[in-house]
C-alpha cells in the first residue's frame, strides 16, 4: 500500500515518526512531503535509513485565480471559530487570528484592524472591535457559519494538487495538522476526496483542535488522543462522531519506558548544579500563550528564594524555555542563584531533566504532559497578567481536566504546594496523564492503533465527496469558467453535517457541569425513567417551553448520535446553573469579572450621563455590568460578593438577580413574619439558584420546588453541588423537615397539602405560561399558603404570548388573578429589572414586582 503523508511543517515529523516507521515495517511504502516547502524535506536518521520511506516535493500554497479569495475565505472562517461561546474569554487567541485575518485581507500590508466606535467615535482596535462580533447571538453565528460553509463548498479543487495526486497515486493520504491558521492542507484533502482517496487527519498536538484554525473540510477520519478532543472535534468543528477515532498520541509511546541517558549526578554537573539538592524544572510556554513569561519567571524565582520552606530557597532550578521563547532568557542571563538554562535541542535532555526533577512547573504547555508521564509532580499557578493565554483559554481547561496538574491561584499558595511536593517526594498521578494520551486499556499502543486505522482506510475507496466531476465546466464568482466534473455532490464542509450526526456546540462544557453523580440515586433513577416521548407534551407546559424543550431535545440527540437519549442529555442543553470558577480561583481573581469592574470604573461617568449601552459590550456583559453597577449604587455590592464567595462560582447578571431577590425576601420576612426558618414554595425554580441562596442564608427551613421534570433534575444537580446539607426528595408528599427540599413535577402541586407555606415565590416564569396554566398555579399558591404568608413575584409583560389553540394573549402582570383581600406591600416596576434591562432607568422595563400578605377568612 502506498501512503502519502503531508505535514504542515517539518516540526511535526518527530510527532509522527513512530507511525511512519511502523507502517514501513508492515511493508507499506511511505512518501513524506511538507506543505509549506517547495522541496523535499530532510529526513531524520531513522527515517532516512529506511528504504520504504521517501521524502518528496509536494505543492505548497495555491497559486491559481482562486488563491486570494480562498485565503481570505479561510481566514474569515478561522476567525469565525473564535466567535464560539467557548472562546468568549479568549481575547488573546482571538487577537492572533484577527491579525491573521487583517494580513490576509490586506495582502500582507497590515496586521491591524481599526474602526471608529459608532457611539462615541473613539478608536477601537485590538480586541475591542472584534468583541462586537464575538457577541453575536447563536442564530447570527449560525447564519454566518452556514454562509461561509456554502462558499467553501463551491471553491473548485486546486488543479496543481490534483495533478500531483494523479502522479503519486497514493492508496491513502494522511495530513496533519489540518486545523492550523492559513492551512495549506485543505486543498490536498479536497483533491484527494475528488479522486476517491481516503484521507486521515491525526491530531498532532494536545491543543490542535482548540487554539488554531477551523476544520474547513471533513476528512474520512479524524484521529484524536482522548475523549475531550473527540468532543472538541464534534462539538466545535462539527465532525460526525462516526468519523472520529480515539487512538492516543503516538509520540508518547516510547516515553513510558524510555530511560534517562545520564545519571542524576551527571545531569546536574553538566548544568553546573549541586547534585545533592532537589531539582525543580521550569517548563516554558510559547510566546503565543505567555508573551510576558520571563517577567513572571523572575517574580516566581524571587518568591521561591524567600519562601519559608528552606528547600525552595536552595533547590536547583532548570529552565527549559519553549523553542520559540528562548530569546527572552538568552538576552538576559539568569545569573547563578542555583539556576541553569537548558537549551539543548535533543529531546533526551528534557526526558533526563524530568526524570531527575522533584517537581515541574509550567503555565500552559504540552511539556507538562511529558513531566506527568515521567512520574514528576506538575504544578501551575494562575497569573492574572497572562490570563489571555492561560485561564481564559479553552485549551488550558482541557489540560486541567486531565487531573495531573496541581493548580494554585496565588503565588503564595503555589510556593507552599511546591515545598510540600518536594519535601514529601510524591509522585505525579501518572494515571491521569496516561488517560490523556492513550485510550483506556491501550497504554503505549497509540502507534499501532493509528497504523491499524491507516490500513483499514486503505482497503476501500473513499466515496466521492466533492461536487467536481471531470467533463464539465461551471461559471465561477470571478466571471470565468473553470474545468469541473460531471455531477455535483455536496462537500462535507466542517460544521455542515446533518443534524443527526453533529455534536452540539453547547454540549462539551455544559455536560461536564451537569454530572449525573451529583443527583441522589433515587431521584436520578426516577427521572431516568421519564418517558422522553412526552417531553414538551405535558399539558401544563406553555407553548414557549414546548419549543425550548423540543429544541434542547433535538440538540441533545444530535450531540449523542446513535446512543440512547437520557433526560440528563436534555438537561445539559437547557443549562441555567451556576458557572464554577477555575480550580483554586476566587471570585476576586476571576479575570472576566475584574475586567468588567475596570471597564465600569472607566466608563461610569459617560454611562451615567447618557444612559446608553457602552460600546464593545455584548448584551450579556452589559446586563451583568448594569447589575453590578446597581448593586454598588444600592451599597449591596460587598454583601453580594461575600454571599457568593463561598460557592466559588462566577458572577453573572442572573446570580446578582437571585441575590437581590433573596435580599428582598429576607427583608419582607423580617418585617412581616418576624422570623426565619420558613417553609418556602417556589413555582418555576429553574436550576434552583434562589433555593441554594435562601438555604445558605438560613431563611428556609424546608423548600418545595414545582417545575417541569426536566428542570427539576437541573435543580437537583445544583442543590446537590452547592447545598450539600440539603436532603432532596423527588415526587413525594412534601413534609416539614430541616434542610428538606422537595422536587414536585408540574401537576404534582395539586397533591400538596393546603395552608402550609410561609412564603411563595415566582420569578419570570408566569410570564412564559399559557393563561390557564398561569391562573392554575396562582390559585394553587393561594390554596397552599398559610394565613399571613408572603407572596412575592416578578414577571415581565408579554403582549403576544402563544396559546395551545394558536391564539395569542397579553400576559400582563397587572392583570393576574390575585384575590381581593390581600394586603399589598408593593406593586411596582421592579427596580432591579429597570436597572439591568432599561439602561439606568431611561425607559420602563415592563417588569412588575408585587409582594403581598395573604389574608384568609
Amino acid at each position: 500500500m502506498k501512503i502519502l503523508v503531508i505535514l504542515a511543517h517539518t516540526d511535526f515529523i518527530d510527532n509522527f515518526e513512530p507511525v511512519l516507521v511502523e507502517l514501513a515495517n508492515r511493508g507499506h511504502q511511505i512518501q513524506l512531503g511538507i506543505a509549506t516547502k517547495k522541496r523535499a524535506p530532510a529526513l531524520p536518521g531513522r527515517l532516512a535509513s529506511n528504504p520504504s520511506i521517501e521524502a518528496i516535493r509536494c505543492p505548497s500554497r495555491r497559486s491559481d485565480d482562486w488563491a486570494g479569495p480562498t485565503r481570505f475565505l479561510r481566514g474569515l472562517r478561522d476567525y469565525h471559530l473564535y466567535l464560539d461561546s467557548r472562546h468568549a474569554a479568549s481575547s488573546h487567541l482571538r487577537q492572533r487570528v484577527q491579525r491573521q485575518l487583517a494580513r490576509v485581507a490586506s495582502d500582507d500590508r497590515t496586521t491591524r484592524i481599526v474602526a471608529p466606535c459608532p457611539s462615541c467615535g473613539s478608536r477601537l482596535s485590538a480586541d475591542e472591535w472584534s468583541g462586537i462580533l464575538s457577541k453575536l447571538g447563536d442564530a447570527e453565528r449560525d447564519h454566518l457559519s452556514r454562509f461561509l460553509e456554502a462558499v467553501e463548498s463551491v471553491v473548485p479543487v486546486d488543479p496543481v494538487v490534483s495533478a500531483f495526486l494523479e502522479t503519486v497515486r497514493p492508496t491513502v493520504v494522511m495530513v496533519a495538522p489540518l486545523t492550523r491558521l492559513g492551512s495549506n492542507l485543505v486543498d490536498m484533502v479536497k483533491s484527494a476526496q475528488v479522486a476517491g482517496i481516503p484521507v486521515l487527519a491525526p491530531v498532532a498536538s494536545w491543543d490542535d483542535l482548540m487554539v488554531d484554525g477551523a476544520l474547513h473540510v471533513i476528512p474520512d477520519r479524524v484521529l484524536v488522543w482522548n475523549e475531550p478532543q473527540r468532543q472538541a472535534a464534534t462539538g466545535l468543528h462539527g465532525v460526525p462522531d462516526n468519523r472520529v477515532i480515539v487512538t492516543g498520541a503516538p509520540r508518547y509511546d516510547a516515553l513510558q519506558s524510555r530511560p534517562a541517558a545520564r545519571s542524576r549526578e551527571q545531569y546536574c554537573l553538566s548544568l553546573g548544579l549541586d547534585p545533592q539538592r532537589p531539582l525543580c524544572m521550569f517548563l516554558g510556554s510559547s510566546p503565543l500563550v505567555a508573551s510576558g513569561e520571563r517577567s513572571f519567571f523572575d517574580r516566581w524565582l524571587n518568591a521561591l528564594r524567600v519562601a519559608d520552606r528552606g528547600v525552595l530557597r536552595t533547590c536547583g532550578i532548570v529552565v527549559r524555555p519553549h523553542p520559540k521563547g528562548r530569546e527572552a532568557y538568552e538576552k538576559d542571563p539568569l545569573g547563578g542563584r542555583g539556576v541553569a538554562l537548558d537549551l539543548a535541542d535533543d529531546p533526551q535532555a528534557l526526558f533526563d531533566g524530568l526524570t531527575h526533577a522533584a517537581v515541574a512547573v509550567g503555565l500552559n504547555t504540552g511539556a507538562m504532559i511529558d513531566a506527568a508521564l515521567r512520574d514528576t509532580p506538575v504544578h501551575t499557578v494562575l497569573v492574572p497578567e497572562l490570563a489571555g493565554g492561560q485561564q481564559d483559554a479553552f485549551h488550558f481547561h482541557q489540560l486541567l481536566r486531565g487531573g495531573f496538574v496541581e493548580v494554585a491561584h496565588t503565588l503564595a499558595a503555589h510556593t507552599a504546594a511546591l515545598g510540600n511536593a518536594i519535601a514529601s517526594d510524591v509522585t505525579s498521578g501518572r494515571s491521569g496523564a496516561e488517560a490523556f494520551v492513550w485510550p483506556s486499556g491501550n497504554v503505549g499502543r497509540a502507534t499501532s492503533l493509528v497504523a491499524d486505522v491507516v490500513e483499514q482506510q486503505g482497503t476501500h475507496r473513499s466515496p466521492t465527496l466533492l461536487g467536481w466531476v471531470r467533463g464539465k465546466s461551471r461559471p465561477t464568482a470571478m466571471g470565468e469558467t473553470q474545468p469541473t466534473y460531471a455531477e455535483d455532490i455536496d462537500l462535507p464542509v466542517a460544521g455542515s453535517t446533518p443534524p443527526e450526526t453533529v455534536g452540539s456546540v453547547a454540549s462539551v462544557d455544559v455536560r461536564d457541569a451537569h454530572d449525573g453523580t451529583m443527583v441522589p440515586e433515587p431521584i436520578g433513577a426516577r427521572l431516568d425513567e421519564t418517558d422522553l416521548s412526552m417531553l414538551a407534551g405535558d399539558s401544563t407546559i406553555s407553548e414557549f417551553w414546548k419549543r425550548q424543550i423540543a429544541n434542547a431535545k433535538q440538540r441533545a440527540q444530535a450531540g449523542i448520535g446513535s446512543a440512547p437519549l437520557r433526560l440528563m442529555d436534555v438537561i445539559a442543553e437547557l443549562g441555567y446553573g451556576f458557572k464554577p470558577l477555575s480550580p483554586g480561583q476566587e471570585i476576586d481573581e476571576d479575570t472576566s469579572f475584574r475586567t468588567l469592574l475596570d471597564r465600569w470604573e472607566r466608563f461610569k461617568p459617560m454611562a451615567r450621563r447618557s444612559g446608553a449601552k457602552l460600546p464593545g459590550l455584548s448584551l450579556d456583559e452589559w446586563e451583568h455590568l448594569s447589575a453590578i453597577a446597581w448593586l454598588e449604587q444600592e451599597e449591596l455590592l460587598e454583601d453580594y460578593l461575600a454571599t457568593i464567595r463561598p460557592f466559588r462560582v462566577k458572577s453573572s447578571m442572573a446570580l446578582a438577580r437571585h441575590y437581590y431577590r433573596s435580599q428582598v425576601l429576607e427583608r419582607l420576612c423580617a418585617e412581616h413574619l418576624g422570623r426565619r426558618k420558613l417553609r418556602i414554595l417556589e413555582i418555576g425554580a429553574g436550576a434552583g439558584n434562589l433555593a441554594t441562596l435562601l438555604l445558605a442564608r438560613g431563611l428556609a427551613d424546608s423548600y418545595v420546588i414545582v417545575d417541569l421534570p426536566e428542570m427539576l433534575l437541573n435543580a437537583a444537580i445544583n442543590l446537590g453541588r452547592y447545598a450539600p446539607d440539603a436532603t432532596i426528595h423527588y415526587d413525594e408528599q412534601p413534609t416539614p423537615g430541616v434542610g428538606r427540599v422537595d422536587l414536585v413535577p408540574s401537576m404534582g402541586i395539586t397533591r400538596v397539602d393546603p395552608g402550609q407555606f410561609d412564603v411563595m415565590v415566582n420569578f419570570n416564569s408566569f410570564m412564559e405560561m399559557d393563561r390557564a396554566t398561569r391562573d392554575m398555579y396562582i390559585g394553587e399558591m393561594y390554596r397552599t399558603a398559610c394565613d399571613g404568608a408572603v407572596l412575592y413575584n416578578v414577571n415581565r409583560r408579554q403582549e403576544k404570548l402563544p396559546q395551545p389553540d394558536g391564539s395569542r394573549f397579553d400576559n400582563n402582570p397587572l392583570l393576574y388573578p390575585y384575590t381581593s383581600n390581600d394586603h399589598v406591600l408593593f406593586w411596582e416596576d421592579d427596580p432591579f429589572e429597570t436597572a439591568v434591562r432599561a439602561w439606568f432607568g431611561k425607559r420602563p422595563s415592563v417588569s412588575i414586582a408585587r409582594a403581598e400578605l395573604v389574608r384568609k377568612g
